[in-house]
């Protein structure tokens, strides 16, 4: 069994106050990682040899699963792949709060972030076009207006748990700006074109927005039908003997 806990402070009495923190060398960097775990755990306490909170400690049933989720976790990633620094952060703190790395990822991403993260993934893609780049740029620039709106950043967390109320507050600040529903439209399809990209390329499965969700105004057109002599004022044109469907302009 590879040692990855150690006593944060060996030199001191079994008897004195100590924890326990994660130690490990990574291939990436070359160099030690330490990670505090938050096992609060005296000498006299910890098992160095089984690497284990011992019993007489009241929390050593919950330090003791927290150490075994933490190694399970570095045993798989590191049978995909070398281990960076970030890894073990996340590891070390879904571990403490119980919850898987995707789970905590998911829970702190931004949606901003997630939009950014496409941005950048296409900057140098010649295979967008620049108006297509302009127009995330734009996105991004309102998405920033209505968080300032409503004083929150959204989550990709939220997309779960309230995108129905999030898509209609994005469609209630367009409308207090003047504008019409269909830029919030444009704008929800921009952003999930983004979410998109963001589950194909980390593999993940956050939320998309649900335009269906959302009762859109409908905008009433005044349709104008004009006959031959009122074209022939605003519009000079001549028909052709055989074929009146076509309107030629005048030479």
């Amino acid at each position: 069994m590879k040692t990855l806990f150690f006593l944060k402070t060996a030199k001191k009495k079994g008897t004195e106050p100590n924890s326990v923190v994660l130690r490990i060398k990574l291939v990436s960097t070359g160099k030690y990682k330490v990670k505090g775990l938050a096992i609060k755990c005296s000498g006299q306490d910890w098992d160095q040899k089984e690497q284990r909170v011992k019993s007489t400690n009241p929390e050593y049933i919950k330090y003791n699963n927290r150490l075994a989720s933490i190694r399970k976790k570095i045993n798989d990633l590191e049978e995909e792949r070398i281990l960076n620094p970030d890894d073990i952060d996340w590891i070390v703190e879904a571990s403490i709060k119980d919850k898987s790395v995707k789970e905590l990822k998911t829970e702190t991403l931004l949606l901003s972030n997630i939009i950014k993260d496409y941005r950048d993934y296409m900057e140098d893609d010649p295979t967008y076009s620049i108006s297509y780049k302009r127009r995330l740029k734009s996105v991004s620039s309102l998405l920033e207006k209505f968080e300032k709106e409503i004083k929150y950043k959204v989550h990709a967390n939220d997309l779960y748990k309230k995108s129905a109320i999030i898509q209609r507050d994005i469609v209630k600040f367009y409308r207090k700006a003047g504008k019409k529903d269909s830029t919030a439209k444009s704008f929800l399809t921009n952003v999930n074109a983004c979410i998109g990209h963001y589950n194909k390329f980390y593999d993940q499965e956050l939320k998309h927005f649900d335009k269906k969700n959302i009762r859109w105004a409908v905008n009433k057109r005044k349709v104008i039908a004009l006959n031959t002599n009122e074209l022939k004022v605003h519009m000079p044109i001549k028909l052709t003997p055989y074929r009146r469907w076509k309107l030629t302009p005048l030479s």
